[in-house]
């Protein structure tokens, strides 16, 4: 119950920041692409507008991890 009333919050705050999930997808996407080749340069580029966005991006050994920042 609470994970829904979390979850309901969420998208709320998504849509009151007017982030745009598709766009946000695709450049998560880019970036991963971008480091499995190794271009560490332009992914921390697409890292950069995805803080811009609003999105945190944590990079682990286990790999990359990514939250709405409230």
């Amino acid at each position: 119950m609470w994970m829904t009333r979390l979850l309901i919050m969420l998208i709320k705050y998504i849509k009151m920041k007017n982030i745009d999930l598709e766009c946000v997808n695709t450049l998560i996407e880019k970036r991963l692409k971008l480091r499995r080749e190794h271009n560490f340069e332009m992914a921390d580029k697409v890292k950069e507008q995805l803080i811009g966005m609003g999105i945190a991006v944590q990079d682990t050994k286990e790999g990359s991890i990514f939250e709405v920042v409230i």
